[in-house]
């Protein structure tokens, strides 16, 4: 079978696109009589007349190659649907063949863009969450947007056949966040979510605070250079406040297009989630990839008691290398308590497990104390060496301000980390500035490991390296300061699920 047609004018589109712009440039440039003695017998050209027709023609001649490169791209490639497996043949050169069999296949997603719904076209992308492609679906096929919807019903009907489920007709797909807006989530869009996630983040405060002292400086070296004047202040301020409302606006308009008509749908065997107004997105879950998820919360939403949720799994078409939970979200803003609820309602976590209690009592010594140390070895000979100079003083007061920030920093980290655990699954939670909140059950995690050093090991303190299929294939979470006991007994615990 075929994409559809269209597929050929869309691509053709795509290639041209930027073509298009830079021909537009230079032919601004070309025409315009200040050019026109700056191209004058450039390259034997003898004005830029001649010049703007000798790229017009190197234009044409380029949107005919690629006109036909789209044509056979369009012509070579096809897709079967087997009882077995999805077959898709590409290749204009060289050939490729990709098999994904029903049983592998992680997430089904339909994902329209701004072009694509140009010509009524819709992108069905299939992943399998192969570790070396976690972040490229293995399938993409496009269709028209019904045929792309009838597709998409078939295979999800053949990923439940093969892993003997019964398929629930479409009308029984129960809407999650309908009935309720006070007590769950139906679109995030809404004034008081997107306000709180354009502001109430960590991230937005700190880029306004170092906006502010920018600003501030800007006015302190006007002010030195020509003379204290309220003018100076005054423009300088309306600068910062015009400029930071902009900024908050753009962020504000940018979450509303990206989240547009959020919606979470479900049944027994799928979560499906579905956002956007310019890039539409469907993405389909089958329950049993899902491998655990997570609460994640920053500390100025810790304060204000929301958070975001996403779910661990292999194969989410995640294009983030750094940080594949970006793209990972289930929810993507919302209270703390709503976030249970909708996790309850999902069957993903009943309950917040307390996991603050298996802290070693002296890890918050020892975190300090080396640090400490070898920041004190690095200072303490420059303000010996400066001891009669102001510069010494300078230097003190760094230090000491260095270490006032790093106690700060490892009293957050300690009260952030902890970890526990219950026959289905291991909770634990990690991070300094975003504390993240994992529940992964047993059967999702590969290893346990123990990070630590002689000296830690006489105070009973380790550090536990969790690896789990996620995103990446297998991914690495640590928790720090933790007791030695509790270690010991979620390691025997852990061989003893592994053996039966």
């Amino acid at each position: 079978m075929k994409y559809n047609k269209k597929y050929v004018k869309y691509s053709f589109l795509i290639a041209s696109f930027f073509s298009l712009v830079l021909l537009s440039v230079f032919s601004s440039m070309c025409l315009s009589e200040e050019e026109n003695e700056l191209f004058s017998g450039f390259l034997g050209i003898n004005s830029s007349l001649e010049l703007l027709m000798g790229l017009g023609i190197i234009f044409v001649l380029y949107e005919i190659i690629v006109f036909l490169i789209c044509y056979l791209n369009w012509k070579l490639i096809s897709y079967e649907i087997t009882e077995e497996n999805i077959i898709l043949q590409k290749g204009i050169i060289f050939k490729k063949k990709i098999v994904v069999p029903y049983e592998k296949i992680h997430t089904v997603s339909i994902e329209r863009n701004l072009f694509i719904r140009f010509f009524k076209l819709s992108s069905l992308n299939i992943d399998s969450g192969n570790a070396k492609t976690s972040n490229v679906n293995e399938i993409t096929i496009v269709l028209d947007k019904e045929e792309t919807l009838r597709l998409e019903k078939e295979i999800k009907t053949k990923i439940a056949q093969s892993n003997g489920e019964i398929k629930h007709e479409e009308k029984e797909i129960d809407e999650v966040l309908v009935n309720n807006d006070e007590n769950l989530i139906k679109d995030i869009t809404n004034r008081k979510l997107l306000n709180e996630l354009t502001y109430g983040s960590l991230g937005f405060r700190f880029i306004g605070i170092i906006f502010l002292i920018v600003d501030l400086f800007t006015i302190f070296a006007i002010c030195v250079t020509n003379g204290f004047s309220l003018q100076t202040i005054f423009i300088g301020l309306f600068i910062y406040f015009v400029g930071f409302f902009s900024i908050s606006r753009i962020v504000y308009w940018s979450y509303f297009i990206k989240y547009y008509n959020y919606n979470i749908v479900y049944n027994n065997n799928e979560i499906i989630i579905m956002y956007g107004l310019l890039n539409q997105h469907k993405h389909t879950l089958p329950r049993e990839k899902i491998k655990g998820v997570c609460i994640k919360q920053d500390l100025v939403q810790i304060k204000r008691g929301f958070g975001a949720a996403f779910v661990e799994m292999v194969g989410l078409g995640v294009e983030n290398s750094e940080d594949n939970e970006a793209e990972n979200y289930l929810i993507p803003i919302a209270s703390k308590e709503n976030l249970l609820l909708v996790l309850k309602e999902l069957g993903l976590m009943n309950e917040f497990v307390n996991v603050s209690n298996n802290v070693a009592k002296k890890s918050l010594i020892h975190f300090i104390s080396i640090p400490a140390i070898i920041i004190t070895m690095i200072i303490f000979p420059f303000i010996i060496s400066f001891i009669n100079n102001i510069v010494a003083l300078i230097l003190f007061i760094i230090y000491i301000i260095t270490i006032i920030i790093l106690f700060i920093i490892k009293v957050i980290e300690k009260k952030n980390q902890g970890i526990e655990y219950d026959e289905e699954k291991l909770v634990f939670t990690n991070g300094i500035f975003v504390k993240k909140y994992y529940a992964l059950p047993w059967s999702s995690i590969v290893s346990l490991g123990v990070f630590s050093t002689p000296w830690r090991i006489k105070k009973g303190i380790v550090s536990i390296d969790i690896d789990y299929y996620t995103n990446k294939g297998i991914s690495k979470k640590r928790v720090y300061m933790l007791n030695q006991k509790k270690y010991a007994e979620i390691l025997l615990f852990f061989e003893q699920i592994k053996n039966k």
